[in-house]
């Protein structure tokens, strides 16, 4: 669970698994930095979180898809 907290309220997200380009199941996956389709609008309340991998790398970002 990831905890949000907005002007609106507190929200609570959880993560769910999504299938992997390689067909693995995952709450997250690497991604290469061109592959951006995961910030698409899904028209949907989804959350998409984004990080450097490995960290504190631009090299490359890690994506959840909700």
């Amino acid at each position: 669970m990831i905890e949000v907290e907005t002007l609106q309220g507190i929200f609570y997200c959880e993560v769910m698994p999504h299938t992997a380009p390689d067909g693995s199941t995952a709450g997250h996956f690497i991604v290469e930095p061109t592959q951006v389709d995961g910030l698409n609008d899904c028209g949907d309340n989804r959350l998409t979180l984004t990080a450097c991998h490995p960290k504190r790398s631009p090299a490359s970002a890690s994506w959840s898809p909700r």
